[in-house]
């Protein structure tokens, strides 16, 4: 019994194909893990690196020595690559970027003190904005002409007029 519409060398291609297709694509372009693959993985750069800031990307914790910052759930357990993070706060800053390099295992975290520089990279899909409320709406803004995603924390705006 022969089959339809499928000649030998077509199969043989297929079949072929199928062999080598784990050869020629790797694990970390396809996923895994609970990771998107590398064509879907958002990255992100986060401005604000306080309690919520962290908080967003993964952590939750406090500033007294006893108390380990640990990771909780946020961004980066569901898939989004932290490339850069920014504060004018440089203790605030000098943690974030700790985390997220201990977190990945290298030293590739940029830290920036002026979101402008964040903003500037083009590899970066969108921002984290959790700084004060006073600072949500230029960022935000400055963010979107950048063609950043946004993610701000709550309010995006103080004044009818930046809304």
């Amino acid at each position: 019994m022969g089959l339809t519409g499928v000649s030998r060398r077509g199969f043989l291609k297929t079949v072929a194909g199928a062999i080598g297709f784990p050869y020629a694509i790797t694990t970390g372009a396809l996923g895994g893990a609970g990771q998107p693959p590398a064509g879907e993985r958002v990255v992100m750069g986060c401005i604000g690196l306080g309690g919520q800031g962290t908080a967003g990307m993964g952590w939750r914790g406090s500033d007294a020595p006893n108390i380990d910052w640990v990771p909780k759930g946020g961004f980066m357990a569901r898939g989004v690559h932290v490339v850069a993070v920014c504060d004018v706060n440089r203790n605030n800053l000098n943690r974030a970027k700790m985390l997220v390099d201990q977190e990945y295992g290298n030293n590739d975290c940029q830290a920036y003190h002026y979101y402008e520089e964040l903003l500037a990279r083009e590899d970066i899909d969108a921002i984290l904005c959790a700084t004060g409320d006073r600072w949500h709406s230029p960022i935000s803004i400055a963010a979107a002409k950048a063609g950043k995603d946004i993610y701000c924390e709550k309010p995006i705006s103080l004044t009818v007029y930046e809304a």
